[in-house]
């Protein structure tokens, strides 16, 4: 092995766990390791594993991509120059903030599951 592999090799891992624990991939693993989890352990076949894989991958672009584009338009529609830029930069800062804020405050943390919510609103006047 040349020296250049001796680096690239340890460099380009540890890269990759960097960018798998970012918090911008790691809330995804949970829901790709359910999508490829339906295969045990001796079952594994590219066939098996690719085609969730990629349908994963595809949702996941699909609906990132879409709001995106929805958000790109909204803003672009209400706002444009710096104040757009200013927005931006509050928003991402504010759901950072939320984001590194959420372990230690249990409100932010909340999870809120629409069968719950509706047992709780009841009936709503009806009989």
């Amino acid at each position: 092995m040349d020296a250049a592999s001796a680096v690239a090799i340890p460099v380009a891992f540890g890269a990759g766990l960097i960018s798998f624990l970012s918090p911008c991939v790691l809330p995804l693993v949970p829901g790709y390791i359910s999508a490829v989890a339906g295969v045990a352990p001796g079952e594994i076949r590219a066939r098996r594993v690719i085609g969730p894989t990629l349908a994963f991958i595809g949702s996941f672009s699909a609906i990132f991509i879409a709001l995106g584009l929805l958000g790109q338009q909204a803003i672009h529609g209400a706002l444009t120059g710096n104040a757009a830029h200013r927005v931006c930069g509050a928003l991402i800062v504010t759901m950072g903030a939320l984001f590194v804020l959420a372990p230690f405050v249990p409100r932010l943390a909340r999870e809120w599951h629409v069968g719950a919510l509706m047992a709780r609103a009841g009936h709503g006047g009806r009989h």
